[in-house]
């Protein structure tokens, strides 16, 4: 048992030292980590609106490792340049995970109500049905909510909506469907 805590604490050391001199590794100053999950605190401007929930990404999901974390303006940023000045969002997480030659991005766009996420989920569909940049697409449904899906830019893009949120996940690997679904368990 101590030969293999030893070899994680190892290989955990070696990860972090690449990630460091690559330059890659992001810790949010606002971030506790609690278990396997990042959990971020004061997130909000003034007090957080009643019944949200805490926005957690995992460390690992499916021996992927978060390899960086993009939030506040600069997120909000890159939102923008997507969906346009004139999308109410609220707040938006860019989340990067790698490993064994795989990539997930996974972005969340918080809106300020349920009826604005979905709205804004309808735009998303016509632009993509209109888009050159995006092919085979349609749908389906998992527990109870559509996923959207397109293939695009050597990538297939999984986006669904949940409350106040649209999930946006990219996946750069050979069978998406089940790292996907490992996804879909945490968001």
């Amino acid at each position: 048992m101590y030969r293999q805590s030893f070899k994680l604490f190892f290989l955990a050391l070696i990860f972090v030292g690449i990630g460091f001199s690559l330059g890659r590794f992001f810790f949010p100053e606002n971030v506790r980590i609690q278990g396997k999950k990042l959990l971020f605190e004061d997130m909000y401007v003034g007090e957080p609106p009643p019944n949200s929930e805490d926005i957690q990404f995992p460390f690992m999901v499916d021996g992927l490792l978060l390899d960086n974390l993009i939030t506040g303006e600069e997120a909000m940023e890159y939102a923008r340049k997507i969906h346009g000045e004139e999308a109410p969002l609220k707040q938006v997480f860019i989340s990067y995970y790698c490993g064994n030659h795989e990539q997930v991005i996974l972005w969340l766009f918080e809106f300020s109500s349920s009826e604005e996420a979905k709205k804004h989920m309808e735009k998303v569909n016509c632009q993509i049905k209109k888009s050159q940049n995006f092919t085979e697409y349609g749908s389906f449904y998992l527990q109870n909510v559509e996923v959207n899906h397109a293939k695009g830019f050597m990538q297939n893009n999984y986006y669904y909506n949940k409350e106040r949120i649209i999930y946006w996940v990219s996946l750069f690997n050979e069978d998406p469907i089940p790292l996907f679904l490992e996804f879909y368990e945490y968001f």
